[in-house]
């Protein structure tokens, strides 16, 4: 039953974020709801299922042919082995500053394989690749990715209560 609510709340996420955020204008269009949202869960809450979540956006993104680089799953793959990692062994899920390196790890992880897939694309056809507007969208996606995870770790309590009746995690008193 958990499974099908998480796959319930990954489908929303997707759907807000391509269908709703990009319709918004210049800086909004640039939030990465899902995976600020999914690395949130899984280092604050430990919800294992959030892997999943990044790892099936991926998939949308290469399907539909959205994402930043032409195949966006192997650079999404890499966040989420970064965000756990850190999650396990690095950073405290306490912390508002562990939560934070955190997540940074991971979109610097994420835009460090961008980067590395963009080159490659770069070396076949150099024209097709604008390293100034890949820049710009990094600079753009650094607030929006600062916001949205200092808005999660402080409506923590909330979520929490909300998470614990979809996965049937610990309540908190």
């Amino acid at each position: 039953m958990k499974w099908f609510f998480g796959i319930g709340l990954w489908f929303f996420l997707v759907v807000f974020e391509l269908a709703f955020l990009h319709s918004l204008p210049f800086p909004w269009m640039f939030l990465p709801c899902v995976f600020g949202v999914s690395v949130y869960v899984l280092q604050h809450h430990h919800v294992r299922q959030a892997i999943g979540w990044i790892a099936g956006y991926g998939l949308v993104l290469d399907f539909l042919r959205q994402g930043l680089v032409p195949c966006e799953t192997i650079p999404l793959l890499l966040a989420t082995a970064a965000a756990w990692f850190g999650s396990q062994y690095f950073f405290s899920h306490r912390s508002y500053y562990g939560l934070l390196a955190n997540a940074f790890f991971s979109f610097g992880v994420l835009w460090m394989a961008r980067v590395g897939v963009w080159g490659i694309v770069w070396f076949f056809h150099p024209e097709s690749v604008l390293w100034k507007e890949i820049f710009f969208a990094f600079l753009v996606h650094i607030p929006l990715f600062f916001f949205l995870i200092t808005f999660l770790f402080f409506s923590a309590k909330q979520i929490r209560r909300f998470l614990a009746m979809i996965f049937f995690i610990p309540k908190i008193s």
